[in-house]
């Protein structure tokens, strides 16, 4: 194979980067690419070529050569005031690999990304600082007709990621969103962003494998369509939201999927208008194993005063005509009701059954209403000693309170009678029926940061393990375990090191040999 020159490489359209333009020469991407892989691969990068070459099989040099190409037509665009773009709107089409970094400000834009990464390229496009740029749609057309979006961040490809952003004031007296994933878009993580002050706060429609974590949700809704503009309204196969507050939706409810299976892991869900949780039907439920899981979450009620439902707090099942054939796994949820009148869990079909293990119930005495022909097992769940038990609850144990800290700190106190009540092993059926481990490893202790949870003995029941175990009581948060989907960074991580040095490698192996 020959090298081209330098100036064999002509500028690419859009402005795309050229590795061989005249700022970026091949001596000097060879000497970037060893220098940030050195530290990588350390003492690989000395190998010399004849080793090399007698050390790498064809394989692995045609791996290095897959790398390369992904390198070469990657780029990173850098958005702010004083930078290679100073707008959103300006940075030309993506493509996989690419990274958009969007520098500290207000942009009052909207946007539609309808560019696909690739599992092992994903597409990122995310805010640089420790301030959230703000992506503020007040004024701008989101009416969804032709090439406008319906949101603030239309996500229509697939392998995105979307991180450290706020994205705020969507408006079109509907459903104008923060971001709204549809197309059929795949794998499409929402990481550590702010979303408010929007008709709807989140929306996807036809989807799969879609993440939202370490997220604050809040304040969305529309006087307009009261009741129907939520914090989270999702569809699709597989939706998944761990680590996040999502809290005040102002004219309806913090969550609602539609989805065939959604999965609310370890997050903190409050103070809705019109019901906290609410996991309905469409034609993605009519199919087997359209389950819910929630493991972990902290669930509060507030009194919503006259005119609003007064009842719901977390609904499983249908309310437009559909079936809903699936299970909801409940475990380990902390749940405060802000009035007696709330039902913690509400099933809707007759296909639409329930599992509640390890929960605390605390502040109503109605645990659960089924709808006839639906079923409910529980066990080892704390509720007060006034409550209602269902007959398919076992080793409820019940009192005057449920031991926490303090009425804003739901970690469980010394002494408290939710210590080791729980029973072990849970598991649930995920969207393709496989069993899996439903047992909480997590707490939630602020947006972003779950803290690993490991009870001694048997489980507690709630979000929290109390002291007695080795969990719980804050402290040496983490974050939530990433979705697998690269953040990233312009090849400053392990992935750009391996590609630096495998272009370096590849350049060697081309290298005239000296006559010796």
């Amino acid at each position: 194979m020959r090298t081209r020159s330098a100036q064999q490489h002509p500028p690419r359209p859009g402005g795309r980067p050229s590795p061989g333009g005249a700022d970026f020469s091949l001596r000097s991407l060879m000497s970037w690419s060893l220098d940030r892989s050195f530290h990588v691969l350390g003492g690989l990068a000395t190998v010399s070529r004849r080793r090399l070459k007698s050390a790498l099989p064809g394989g692995a040099i045609c791996g290095m050569l897959f790398l390369v190409t992904t390198m070469a037509s990657a780029a990173v665009y850098e958005v702010g005031a004083g930078k290679s773009y100073t707008t959103i709107a300006a940075v030309p089409t993506l493509v996989a690999g690419d990274t958009v970094n969007i520098h500290a400000g207000t942009y009052n834009e909207v946007k539609r990304w309808s560019a696909s990464g690739t599992s092992g390229s994903p597409i990122t496009i995310r805010g640089i600082g420790a301030t959230r740029p703000l992506i503020d749609a007040t004024g701008k057309s989101v009416s969804g007709s032709g090439s406008v979006p319906r949101a603030v961040f239309q996500i229509e490809g697939s392998h995105v990621l979307i991180e450290n952003l706020e994205l705020a004031n969507a408006d079109n007296g509907n459903n104008g969103a923060g971001i709204r994933i549809t197309g059929g878009a795949t794998n499409v993580t929402i990481r550590n962003c702010r979303i408010r002050h929007n008709d709807m706060g989140m929306m996807s429609d036809h989807c799969d494998v879609v993440l939202v974590e370490g997220c604050e949700i809040d304040h969305n809704g529309t006087v307009d369509f009261s009741g129907y503009s939520h914090n989270l309204y999702m569809g699709g196969n597989s939706i998944t939201v761990r680590g996040c507050h999502i809290h005040s939706a102002t004219h309806g409810q913090n969550v609602k999927s539609r989805a065939h299976f959604t999965a609310l892991l370890y997050n903190r869900i409050e103070n809705s208008q019109d019901g906290e949780v609410g996991l309905v039907d469409a034609p993605d439920t009519t199919t087997a194993n359209s389950n819910a899981v929630m493991i972990g979450n902290v669930i509060i009620s507030k009194n919503r005063g006259s005119g609003w439902n007064s009842s719901r707090f977390v609904l499983f099942g249908a309310e437009s005509g559909n079936a809903h054939n699936g299970t909801l796994y409940f475990i380990n949820n902390t749940c405060i009701a802000g009035v007696a009148s709330n039902t913690f869990l509400t099933t809707s079909h007759a296909d639409a059954d329930l599992v509640a293990r390890n929960n605390v119930f605390s502040g109503s005495n109605s645990l659960v209403s089924l709808t006839a022909g639906a079923t409910a097992i529980g066990s080892g769940n704390w509720a007060p000693s006034t409550a209602s038990i269902p007959g398919g609850f076992s080793g409820t144990v019940t009192g005057a309170a449920p031991g926490f800290v303090s009425g804003s700190d739901l970690h469980l106190a010394s002494g408290s009678l939710c210590i080791d009540i729980g029973t072990a092993g849970a598991t649930y059926l995920d969207g393709g029926g496989v069993s899996r481990s439903a047992v909480a490893t997590h707490t939630y202790e602020g947006l972003g940061v779950l803290t690993a949870r490991s009870d001694s003995g048997a489980p507690d029941a709630g979000a929290y393990a109390g002291p007695s175990s080795s969990g719980g009581g804050g402290g040496g948060g983490t974050p939530p375990p990433s979705s697998g989907l690269s953040s990233g960074g312009g090849g400053c991580g392990v992935g750009g090191g391996v590609a630096g040095l495998a272009f370096a490698l590849c350049l060697l192996m081309q290298r005239p040999r000296r006559p010796r």
